[in-house]
């Protein structure tokens, strides 16, 4: 598909890719993937269903995607049974949608300096190697859920949840959120390094945690409005050497919701504090 192409859908309908498809616009003339109608609104159609499953698996590059607009879909990209990867998708705009993937191809799927704006789900969990880098996450229910690794992202005005991540997630801007960050840290979830997340409702809620498997370091969590931090796991957290833009103890107690609050949940050890907050104003 070639630079300023627009595919329009009715409603209803959808695109089934069994071949190979390169869509190459540029930022200057991108390509479109519409709903045919005159009103659209999210959901009217289906989105494109990806189906390669003969051997050999694993390669062939099937869907790439560049400087593509994808709008008012159900499901942008259905990659359930994908498996002639790599699928990769770069400066795309995903807006007005259900949601943009359903599952991730074989060996893996990749965005890049992709935007996510005013969808009900931005990405979620894919069953091979995933990656968000450098992508802007506006204005949707839920920004992120359940993707391998994340770096260099930006998340704003989500409703719901901002990021739920799953693996490496690192150097992320979190503002301006309901919840920024949900997570379950375990044995799979186990880097969350390098990130901001300041001026959301609640900055990060954490659901589990296991200390021996997850490095929590270097973020800087602040100006939370209600609290900067919850965790309702009950086992203790070791959640040192991150900044809270405080160098007092106690007032960054007061901004954690743990077993001083809740006697059901464990209790967060803040110390030693980073000594390389960011400057964040």
């Amino acid at each position: 598909l070639e630079p300023g192409v627009a595919i329009k859908v009715e409603n209803d309908k959808g695109i089934e890719l069994r071949g190979k498809m390169v869509a190459q616009g540029t930022a200057a003339d991108s390509i479109y993937f519409q709903s045919a109608s005159q009103t659209p609104t999210k959901g009217l159609w289906n989105g494109i269903k990806v189906i390669g499953n003969t051997n050999p698996l694993g390669v062939g590059n099937q869907l790439t995607m560049g400087y593509v607009n994808i709008e008012h879909a159900k499901t942008c990209v259905d990659l359930d049974i994908a498996y002639h990867g790599p699928y990769i998708f770069k400066h795309c705009l995903f807006r007005d949608n259900y949601k943009v993937n359903n599952d991730g191809g074989m060996p893996e799927t990749r965005f890049e300096n992709c935007v996510f704006e005013n969808n009900i789900l931005g990405l979620e969990y894919c069953q091979f190697d995933s990656y968000a880098i450098k992508c802007q996450f506006i204005n949707n229910e839920y920004g992120i859920d359940g993707i391998g690794y994340i770096d260099s992202c930006f998340f704003t005005g989500h409703s719901g949840v901002a990021l739920e991540p799953y693996g490496v997630t690192k150097n992320c801007l979190i503002q301006n959120n309901n919840i920024g960050v949900k997570a379950m840290f375990n044995s799979v979830n186990n880097s969350y390094i390098d990130n901001v997340i300041r001026n959301n409702d609640i900055g990060v809620e954490i659901q589990t945690y296991f200390n021996s498997s997850n490095n929590f370091t270097g973020n800087t969590i602040c100006d939370n409005t209600s609290y900067n931090l919850k965790l309702y796991s009950s086992n203790n957290a070791n959640l040192a050497l991150n900044c809270w833009c405080s160098n007092d103890e106690t007032s960054v107690k007061s901004t954690i919701y743990d077993g001083y609050v809740n006697t059901a949940s464990g209790l967060v050890n803040v110390m030693p504090l980073s000594n390389n907050c960011p400057n964040i104003s």
